[in-house]
């Protein structure tokens, strides 16, 4: 009986592993994600599942043959997993330096944190992952971003990390639809987003639709 359940782990690894490969190279689906903005390579992907497929396998029928080749696939993870990270390393940078010509004298300094003290009625947003301009929010509706995530005690800060469901925490009916659009799109990102808000008087450029984020 061991040994049937054995075969069967197997040839789920085995299946599991074919449809893998079926969505990376013909319906061109996403590869998986070791964190946010970070693929996996096919290396990585099939490598985790050659290790607990025969993990099981080796559990099941009692073979340790199954163990050494898991133990194998060890070392290879590690190695494919630095290389996946280094190519999100080097992707970002080249990313930031793009929008660094861009919009310059944005993260090459300390960021404003007293909100309260501008008076315009706009900032503009950028993600501090990417360096990207994002686009211009009503000052209001910064401030009740900042309400929503933070305590009253913590109002003077700036880089606010946000996520699809913690859009759930802002009130919609306090802020402009435009506003809450904006974030969604953002959200939908593949790395990390942090926004950073900046009083239009300290920008270096005129924000219009040309100053638009570049695509990954």
């Amino acid at each position: 009986m061991k040994l049937v359940a054995a075969w069967a782990v197997g040839a789920i690894g085995l299946l599991i592993i074919l449809n893998l490969l079926l969505r990376r190279y013909y319906f061109h689906r996403p590869p998986g994600v070791w964190r946010a903005g970070i693929s996996m390579s096919v290396v990585s992907e099939v490598g985790a599942i050659v290790f607990v497929t025969c993990i099981g396998v080796g559990i099941l029928s009692e073979v340790h043959a199954w163990f050494l080749v898991s133990f194998v696939t060890i070392p290879i993870l590690f190695i494919s997993k630095w290389q996946d990270h280094r190519r999100y390393r080097q992707r970002l940078l080249q990313i930031r330096q793009k929008n660094a010509i861009l919009y310059p004298d944005i993260f090459d300094q300390e960021p404003p944190t007293d909100l309260s003290a501008v008076c315009e009625p706009k900032v503009a947003i950028f993600d501090k992952t990417t360096w990207k301009y994002l686009g211009l929010i009503p000052t209001h509706d910064m401030k009740v971003i900042q309400q929503a995530f933070f305590d009253e005690v913590e109002k003077d800060f700036n880089d606010i990390f946000i996520f699809e469901e913690a859009l759930s925490m802002l009130p919609a009916n306090e802020m402009e639809p435009s506003t809450l659009e904006l974030l969604w799109h953002t959200c939908q990102e593949p790395d990390d987003v942090i926004i950073r808000w900046i009083p239009m008087s300290d920008l270096t450029f005129t924000p219009s639709p040309a100053n638009h984020p570049l695509p990954l």
